[in-house]
């Protein structure tokens, strides 16, 4: 198994197998990307392990051209994360800059998972509409290396069973690439 150690996001190029990278998560290896990529594909820094032998190049420039503020505040340098027990997965209190998340459901998420949730909650800052709040935590996702298929599936796994037309919604936003997202856009 070869370690992969990243201090940016990078472009990555496999010799056209499936490719299967794990990232450690509480003392045990999880998938982190699962896929036969077509051309490059991108990792965000960190340390990941894979059996796939990869070269690697410079990471594609991917965002999504957001849609109108429906807010006017702006966004924080700093935005305190405190652990709570609640009956809200998450929720920011914007008149304090602080994010809070139930513990028991955290525990068990993925450090992508709670990127996601996290940056959905900042993007409340910009907009009050679920939808575009996920967009806003997609786009800062595809900046930071993730792909298109990994933020699809993401309110799949954080979203409750209630939810269905959020995840749909997103599922499509990352199919719908054409209108959403402008790659090699700086």
């Amino acid at each position: 198994m070869y370690r992969l150690s990243f201090k940016n996001k990078v472009g990555l190029i496999a010799d056209g197998s499936k490719v299967t990278i794990y990232q450690p998560f509480n003392g045990r290896l999880i998938v982190f990307y699962d896929y036969t990529p077509k051309g490059i594909f991108n990792c965000p820094k960190g340390t990941y392990y894979t059996r796939s032998k990869l070269k690697v190049v410079k990471a594609k420039v991917k965002k999504i051209v957001l849609p109108k503020r429906e807010r006017i505040f702006a966004i924080p340098k700093d935005v305190a994360i405190k652990s709570t027990k609640t009956k809200h997965k998450c929720v920011i209190h914007k008149a304090s800059n602080t994010i809070y998340y139930d513990r028991t459901f955290f525990k068990d998420l993925t450090p992508t998972e709670k990127y996601f949730i996290f940056c959905h909650e900042i993007g409340h800052y910009l907009y009050t509409t679920e939808h575009k709040a996920d967009l806003y935590a997609a786009n800062c996702l595809l900046k930071s290396g993730y792909n298109e298929s990994q933020i699809a599936k993401l309110p799949f796994k954080t979203l409750g069973d209630n939810q269905t037309e959020r995840k749909i919604k997103m599922l499509n936003a990352m199919i719908n690439k054409k209108k959403l997202i402008k790659k090699n856009v700086r």
